[in-house]
């Protein structure tokens, strides 16, 4: 994917509504976006904007949306512990889990597994993060936090095989927070690749499972590159105006050469991953950018934010 100045057009399609976006989701063959918003998903027709059907029945906030990999069917988690399984085609439930603790869940790229992370409320209580498989509804692993420490942010490898983990300081907000990668079928950890101050909120890996990338901390909000087999930092992506907007989402392109950011000034940054270089700022939001993902054929890239915008931008080859 080539990305430059020319090919990034700067009036996106815009999609409104009252409640602030919680997550995005293009459909597998790029057609359609899926918008978690509220306790509703409205699905648009990508090139248009245009609002084709709602899917209802969650009684609480949506946090996680995704598609399966045929597009026929679509799950959300919502903040109650449930998780609908949807037809596309129909808007109808096709299923429900119920019997799962989490306030926050994560798909694994294949729809076969999620892990629901929840939280140690006392202090005696550690946090965890318990992994299903969907089809049969069963527990397969249970991770473990320290005593000293909560769990931020959690996201699948592309294999589905390893979790990289978020944590910070129980009660500390400017403690050193480690981002590690933890082995599922044995739920123990492989490796610990940096310690970020404050704690990352966002964590992602690349399509081709070679890097991932953290947001930064509270307290020093430069994006970093983490090669997954050496553990150590490659690039840090930073601007130094923009030092007090502090990245809020990321997301790959699907070749792995971009990365799009999404601010706490509604801003999102588009970079270059081989060689950390800004290529394009988006600006359009009116706060922060809440949820960012490219579409899989890397044509487009959907933004959505707290002020419940989505804007839709064409991203040319």
């Amino acid at each position: 994917m080539k990305i430059n100045d020319n090919n990034l057009t700067e009036s996106p399609r815009i999609c409104f509504g009252e409640n602030p976006i919680r997550d995005l989701q293009f459909s597998p063959d790029s057609t359609h976006l899926a918008v978690a918003r509220g306790n509703s998903v409205l699905i648009y027709d990508a090139e248009t904007g245009t609002e084709i059907s709602l899917i209802t029945g969650h009684t609480a906030s949506i946090t996680s949306i995704f598609f399966n990999l045929d597009g026929k069917t679509l799950m959300s988690a919502c903040e109650e512990g449930t998780i609908r399984i949807s037809r596309t085609s129909t808007s109808r439930c096709a299923g429900t889990i119920h019997d799962y603790e989490g306030e926050f869940v994560a798909f694994s790229p294949d729809g076969n597994s999620f892990a629901a992370k929840s939280w140690g409320l006392a202090d005696w209580e550690v946090d965890k993060i318990h992994v299903f498989d969907i089809a049969t509804s069963t527990l397969v692993q249970t991770i473990r936090a320290d005593n000293s420490s909560s769990f931020l942010g959690i996201v699948f490898s592309p294999d589905g095989k390893t979790l990289a983990i978020s944590e910070c300081e129980r009660h500390v907000l400017d403690g050193p927070c480690p981002i590690s990668l933890w082995d599922i079928s044995t739920g123990s950890r492989l490796k610990t690749l940096t310690v970020v101050v404050g704690g990352a909120f966002s964590i992602v890996f690349s399509p081709d499972g070679r890097t991932l990338a953290d947001s930064g901390g509270l307290w020093d909000h430069r994006i970093a590159l983490w090669n997954i087999q050496s553990g150590k930092r490659h690039r840090a992506l930073f601007r130094e105006e923009r030092v007090n907007a502090w990245a809020h989402s990321l997301a790959f392109s699907p070749d792995s050469r971009v990365l799009a950011s999404g601010h706490s000034d509604g801003r999102v940054l588009i970079w270059d991953v081989a060689i950390g270089e800004h290529l394009k700022t988006f600006s359009g939001h009116t706060a922060k950018v809440s949820s960012l993902c490219f579409s899989p054929d890397g044509s487009s890239l959907a933004t959505g934010c707290e002020d419940g915008t989505v804007l839709l931008w064409d991203i040319l080859d």
